[in-house]
């Protein structure tokens, strides 16, 4: 590894940049920012700025979010008089909770593969990118766990009230745990602990589900509770990992 640098590092010494006063530089550098504003990067519409983000994500995402509604799917399809209701509520429950992770590999993604420094000085900084990828990812699956709500009201004859909230409550759940986890381990290139965190979750939530019959022992008062307790914790943890991402100095189309 060291041969390896040091070749690099002869490589880098062949190519010297000339030095230039500090005037000059100065005045070159403000002449390149006037390009750039010149150039309409502050015009891009947030329709746009959300596009670039959507061609940004990994095609594995989608691919794991179509695997994810396609187990919905099955397990809805399956539901009808005979069926246990905790059984698919639980397991529905579980999906809910690995559809809350999947999303934060892409959010990480700057840190784990050690770009953020790149990424924050194209067009955005490294807080406007997150934004946006998170405005998608979490739009998205608040649009999915809808769905799959609507539908399972549908086929089990509840209110769709009800099943919001069974699903939700799982869904935030894995969320928090996944942002404590990206929280502590962000740039210590340990971001995969995400996975099993969530898995966890998952895990001791199915168990729960089934072994103490929290659907049927809990009341709805208690479950709305749930709902808003995790929602408020959620939000707060999302605005706390934001004002700890490092910006690296202002951006030029902020």
């Amino acid at each position: 590894m060291k041969t390896k640098n040091s070749e690099v590092i002869e490589r880098l010494e062949e190519y010297r940049v000339e030095p230039m006063e500090e005037a000059s530089l100065q005045q070159m550098i403000a002449a390149g920012k006037q390009l750039i504003l010149q150039g309409g990067t502050q015009r891009l519409s947030l329709c746009l700025r959300l596009v670039n983000q959507v061609k940004y994500l990994s095609p594995l995402l989608w691919a794991a979010e179509s695997m994810l509604i396609f187990l919905c799917v099955l397990v809805i399809r399956h539901i009808n008089k005979h069926t246990d209701i905790t059984l698919a509520l639980s397991t529905l429950s579980f999906l809910m909770v690995i559809l809350g992770i999947v999303g934060f590999p892409e959010l990480c993604k700057s840190f784990s593969c050690q770009m953020w420094e790149l990424e924050q000085s194209c067009k955005y900084n490294l807080r406007q990118i997150t934004v946006l990828r998170l405005s998608v990812i979490g739009t998205f699956h608040l649009m999915l766990v809808l769905v799959i709500a609507l539908a399972t009201s549908i086929q089990m004859g509840l209110p769709l009230w009800k099943i919001a909230l069974y699903l939700f409550v799982p869904f935030n759940l894995s969320c928090i745990a996944a942002f404590f986890v990206l929280g502590f381990f962000r740039n210590r290139g340990k971001e995969w602990l995400i996975l099993p965190a969530g898995l966890g979750v998952a895990f001791f939530l199915f168990i729960g589900i089934n072994r103490f019959f929290l659907y049927d022992r809990l009341t709805i008062s208690v479950w709305t509770v749930a709902f808003l307790v995790t929602t408020v914790i959620l939000i707060n943890r999302i605005f706390h990992f934001l004002n700890r991402l490092e910006q690296g100095g202002a951006a030029l189309c902020s």
